[in-house]
């Protein structure tokens, strides 16, 4: 091989690494873009795995780079506009109603298991078929095996964790 030949072998092996890492760079910077990560010379490069040096010396994605670090807000700065954001009395007020619901819910919770245990201990106790619930909501149990399957699948079963006292 002469010396022409090798040195255009040599541009030829130049000009297929500096596409690959054009390609590689693009690719990192779609995909910084499109995860919502930040994006600035230090994350493309790391993510293409070509160096910084490198990617200032690419106008085009030196401008590409620069474009989307001016069109994203900063790092913890939101995009919601201040008027729709939530101030923290609003916040407070949220968190008083969630927290009153959620004690309503226990207190009816804590009264339906209750009236559960009253009316299966009372079939228990009652050999009769005679039901107080009406019959559209629940079906008369035959035997004690029926109660159980109600019960079981009425009520959550309860389980023991030494961990929890």
């Amino acid at each position: 091989m002469n010396s022409p030949e090798r040195a255009a072998g040599l541009v030829a092996a130049a000009r297929q690494r500096h596409e690959t890492a054009r390609g590689k760079a693009l690719s990192a910077l779609r995909g910084l873009d499109a995860s919502g990560a930040p994006v600035n010379m230090s994350t493309v490069a790391r993510a293409a795995g070509v160096s910084r040096a490198w990617l200032y010396r690419q106008a085009d994605l030196r401008n590409a780079i620069d474009e989307l670090r001016q069109t994203r807000p900063p790092p913890g700065h939101s995009s919601t506009p201040s008027a729709q954001r939530a101030t923290v009395g609003s916040l407070h007020q949220q968190l008083d109603t969630l927290r009153a619901r959620h004690a309503e819910l226990q207190a009816e919770n804590h009264r339906l298991r209750e009236a559960l245990a009253r009316e299966l201990g009372q079939r228990r106790s009652d050999p009769s078929p005679a039901i107080s619930v009406a019959p559209s909501t629940m079906a008369p149990a035959a035997n004690v095996e029926d109660m159980s399957t109600t019960t079981t699948s009425l009520v959550a079963p309860v389980v023991y964790n030494p961990r929890c006292r």
